[in-house]
């Protein structure tokens, strides 16, 4: 049976999957850094089978957690009648929207929202430490095929104010 972590090989864990750079998490943990010893001490954690097991269990229950809060936020989302076409509406008519009191700051924003639920921009801060750093995508793909589902007939009733009218408010 394989020992616990100590202290130094805990912290080293914890501060990997926050940032992925074993040989920083390394020297941050307390371990030595001269030379090459903090890279060289890295790569030894990270072949550890011990500390390798904390880091693939705590991926684990990262990826479950991510999973259960989409089910969570798609069922609530469900029930309150939104659905991807709704959105889309909503932001188009923001974005077209060109009235008095029409605000080129929400009109941008409406756009960028777009955008980004289309899977066009994806911001750096959307990475998951399960993924090696890769860009989060199954948020998206979720997006995605929602919006494709709503336009192919299967959307709830929530119609977004019609953007003819220019009814900002």
């Amino acid at each position: 049976m394989a020992r616990p972590l100590n202290p130094r090989q805990l912290k080293f864990v914890e501060l990997y999957l926050l940032t992925g750079n074993a040989k920083q998490s390394y020297i941050d943990a307390g371990y030595k850094q001269r030379g090459d010893a903090a890279t060289a001490g890295a790569r030894q954690l990270l072949e550890n089978t011990t500390v390798q097991a904390a880091i693939n269990g705590a991926r684990s229950r990262s990826k479950a957690h991510a999973e259960h809060n989409v089910e969570v936020f798609t069922s609530a989302a469900d029930r309150a009648g939104v659905t991807a076409e709704w959105v889309f509406r909503r932001l188009k008519a923001e974005s077209e929207c060109d009235g008095e009191e029409a605000s080129p700051a929400a009109r941008v924003a409406a756009i960028v929202h777009a955008s980004k639920l289309l899977g066009m921009v994806v911001e750096k801060s959307a990475t998951d430490i399960t993924t090696g750093g890769k860009p989060l995508e199954d948020r998206n793909a979720i997006l995605r095929d929602r919006y494709t589902a709503s336009r192919n007939g299967h959307a709830g009733g929530n119609a977004a104010p019609d953007p003819a009218t220019n009814d900002c408010g």
